[in-house]
C-alpha cells in the first residue's frame, strides 16, 4: 500500500477543494461576499473521489471476480464502510429539520426520508436528509454492480457491463425515457468515472508515470477555463462534469499509482511527521 501514498495526498487536496467551494458559496449566500470563481471548480473533487473509488474497489477485489464464495465478505466490508455512519448521521439530522432548521420543507416528505435511508437517488433538484448522501447513492450502485461481477462469471457480466457503459455514453447525447432514476442513476455519467478507476487498477505499471504530469496540466487548464468562462458546474450537469474533469482525474490516479511516493513526499513524512 506504500505505492498509494501519493493518492492519499491527492485525496486530501480533493477534499479541501470541495470544502473551499462550499465555504465560498456560504460566504456568497450568507454574507454577500463575491463568489470566488477560482473555487467553483472545487466541486469537481467529487469526480476525483468517484474515479478513486473505482480504482480502490477493483484493485482490492479484482481477485474476487467470478468467485461467489467471496461475495459475503465483500458485501459486509462495503456495507460497514459507508452505511452505519451514514445511517446515524441521517437519524441525527432528522430532528433538526423537524424543529425547522435548514431547508426543512422538502426534507420531511416521506419519499425523501425513505429514499435517504435506502440510498436511492432523489428526484432532480432534491437532496437526501444528509446532503452529501447523493454521492453515496452512486457509490452503492457501483458496489452492487461489482457484487454482480463477483457473483457471476465474467463471460456473463462482461456483456452486461459493456452494454451498460455503451448505454451510459449514449445517454450523454440522447434523452432517456422512463423514470428519472434511469437517467440520473442507472445510466448516470458518473458510471464512466467508476469504470475509469477500474481501468486504472488493471493497467497501472511504472510505464504509465507520464500520466500524472499530463493529468495535472490538463486539470489546471480545465480548472482555469471553468473559472473564467463561468460555465455551469455541479451534479445537475453530471455529464458536463464527467466530460471536463473525468479524464484529468483518471490520468492523475493512474499516474500517481505508477509513480508511487516521490522522494519529496517521503522526506516530508520522515522529517516533519517523523514517520518511517
Amino acid at each position: 500500500m506504500k505505492r498509494f501514498e501519493l493518492l492519499q495526498v491527492f485525496r486530501g487536496l480533493a477534499a479541501m477543494a470541495v470544502l473551499f467551494f462550499h465555504l465560498a458559496v456560504l460566504l456568497f449566500e450568507k454574507a454577500g461576499a463575491p463568489l470566488a470563481a477560482g473555487f467553483v471548480p472545487g466541486q469537481s473533487g467529487v469526480d476525483f473521489f468517484f474515479v478513486l473509488s473505482g480504482f480502490i474497489i477493483c484493485h482490492a477485489h479484482r481477485n474476487d471476480i467470478g468467485k461467489p464464495e467471496r461475495l459475503k465478505r465483500y458485501g459486509w466490508k462495503r456495507f460497514r464502510r459507508i452505511y452505519p455512519l451514514y445511517f446515524l448521521m441521517t437519524l441525527a439530522m432528522l430532528p433538526l429539520y423537524l424543529f425547522g432548521f435548514g431547508n426543512s420543507g422538502s426534507k420531511l416528505s416521506t419519499g425523501v426520508i425513505v429514499k435517504s435511508f435506502l440510498l436511492f437517488p432523489q428526484t432532480p433538484g432534491t437532496h437526501p436528509i444528509v446532503n452529501p448522501g447523493w454521492t453515496l447513492a452512486h457509490e452503492a450502485l457501483f458496489y452492487g454492480l461489482f457484487a454482480l461481477a463477483i457473483w457471476l462469471r465474467p463471460r456473463i457480466t462482461m456483456p452486461i457491463f459493456g452494454g451498460l457503459l455503451l448505454a451510459t455514453i449514449a445517454a450523454l447525447f440522447i434523452p432517456v425515457p422512463g423514470p428519472y432514476w434511469i437517467s440520473t442513476w442507472l445510466l448516470s455519467p458518473y458510471n464512466l468515472e467508476f469504470a475509469a478507476g477500474c481501468l486504472a487498477a488493471f493497467i497501472t505499471t511504472k510505464n504509465f508515470r507520464w500520466m500524472l504530469p499530463v493529468g495535472l496540466i490538463l486539470l489546471v487548464a480545465v480548472w482555469v477555463s471553468a473559472s473564467f468562462t463561468g460555465v455551469k458546474l455541479g451534479d445537475s450537469v453530471a455529464g458536463r462534469m464527467v466530460l471536463m474533469f473525468g479524464a484529468p482525474y483518471w490520468l492523475i490516479v493512474a499516474g500517481a499509482v505508477s509513480l508511487g511516493a516521490p522522494f519529496f513526499y517521503r522526506a516530508w513524512r520522515r522529517n516533519v511527521l517523523d514517520l518511517p
